[in-house]
């Protein structure tokens, strides 16, 4: 797996396909791989995410679920080699149904790889995910979090992303890093640890998944790696 500078995070990142994944067939050993993949939920609403890897560059992406079809955009830093979908103008939906997703890409060759993915549908909502206690330690890169129970949460993740250079954080998806481990479910906390790069500007936050979708907490954490931080 090829990474490059700042994107390293993404190759010890946990793999949070939770459209179930399989490859199909691919030209002349062009291949790509796609994760995380899942179904955003923001509110009451949902967006299609999905981030594809390929083994050479990738020279364009589109994805095709349930008659909707996605454009994909070049992840910054990656040289073509990681693409996402473009969140602007990916469309956000009462409800995105089960159905098998097709991820297709190109290289410059004009050769294609395609990766098929399966969703579930949004049959339940998740419920908010709010932050009671939220830090991140400079030192050793330990992560500490508390938050409430979260209605039919099957699972949670740390979830991390990397500041562009349009000073934005939201032009790139949330990457899982790892699957937390909480054994009270009534009052969920973790301890983790991230390795950010020294003086790195990220955002984290604590993401709760049921079936194929992701929640993200209200509340988000700017972090630049080596430096302390913290929510109360």
């Amino acid at each position: 797996m090829r990474t490059l500078g700042k994107l390293k995070l993404i190759a010890v990142s946990a793999a949070l396909v939770l459209g179930m994944s399989s490859c199909l067939k691919n030209d002349k050993k062009f291949a790509i791989y796609a994760s995380p993949a899942y179904i955003l939920q923001e509110g009451n609403r949902y967006q299609l995410q999905i981030q594809v890897q390929g083994n050479e560059q990738i020279k364009s992406a589109s994805a095709s679920l349930n008659g909707k079809n996605y454009s994909f955009s070049a992840v910054e830093g990656s040289q073509n080699f990681l693409m996402q979908i473009n969140a602007y103008s990916a469309p956000t939906l009462d409800t995105i149904k089960e159905g098998l997703c097709t991820v297709t890409a190109f290289n410059a060759e004009g050769n294609s790889a395609v990766s098929q993915l399966q969703f579930y549908g949004t049959d339940k909502k998740i419920g908010n995910v709010t932050l009671t206690k939220f830090s991140y330690s400079g030192a050793d890169g330990k992560v500490t979090a508390e938050w409430n129970k979260v209605e039919n949460a099957e699972a949670y993740y740390l979830l991390y992303r990397i500041k562009s250079s349009s000073m934005m954080f939201g032009d790139n998806m949330w990457l899982p890093y790892v699957q937390l481990s909480v054994t009270d479910k009534e009052n969920p906390s973790a301890t983790t640890n991230i390795p950010f790069t020294k003086d790195g500007e990220y955002e984290i936050a604590i993401g709760a998944t049921y079936k194929t979708a992701l929640r993200v907490s209200d509340r988000t954490l700017r972090v630049t790696g080596g430096k302390d931080a913290s929510i109360n």
